[in-house]
């Protein structure tokens, strides 16, 4: 059974073409992650918590290697409160299209609530590694920086996560 595993990740891997970062393409995807949250609130008391975050995203490459789009975050953790975020993205990535291995730069800004109804906003910023398996699927591994604030109950806290995801690149139809 592994053998079988072992040939299909080959055949994945040995695949060549250029990857699909190019103008009027689309970028389907997400990620999952896990982060630690340093907290200087008041309100629960300092505490540090952590947490599971799953990211599935949608973008349009408005020019080559650039793409911009719109995440959904659905961060579930030790504090006994979900939050939901919704937001845009603008993905860069540095290498040129036929690199196999490329990096690449997000930023994002997303707003939404948590469990009690309360309002968060979220500036996260990430850089990360696409490694394309074929021409239109990429494994990405990515540090990501999360800054997360409250303004109604004086909450804020900054979190470091590593996130694993895929990615889709689908290329328009001529």
């Amino acid at each position: 059974m592994k053998k079988g595993y072992f040939i299909v990740l080959f055949f994945c891997v040995s695949f060549t073409g250029k990857a699909q970062i190019t103008k009027n393409n689309w970028l389907v995807g997400g990620e999952a992650g896990f982060f630690y949250n340093f907290n200087n609130s008041e309100t629960i008391n300092g505490n540090n918590s952590y947490a599971i975050h799953l990211s599935p995203n949608i973008g349009y490459f408005i020019y080559d290697k650039l793409a911009a789009g719109s995440k959904f975050d659905y961060i579930a953790g030790n504090t006994r409160s979900t939050t939901l975020l919704l937001g845009p993205f603008l993905r860069y990535y540095f290498l040129e299209k036929e690199k196999r291995v490329n990096l690449f730069l997000e930023s994002s800004y997303n707003f939404g609530l948590d469990k009690q109804d309360k309002d968060y906003s979220n500036f996260s910023t990430k850089v990360g590694t696409a490694i394309f398996l074929n021409s239109s699927v990429a494994l990405e591994l990515a540090l990501n920086y999360n800054l997360y604030r409250n303004k109604s109950i004086d909450f804020s806290s900054n979190s470091l996560s590593l996130a694993v995801g895929f990615q889709i690149h689908l290329e328009k139809e001529k």
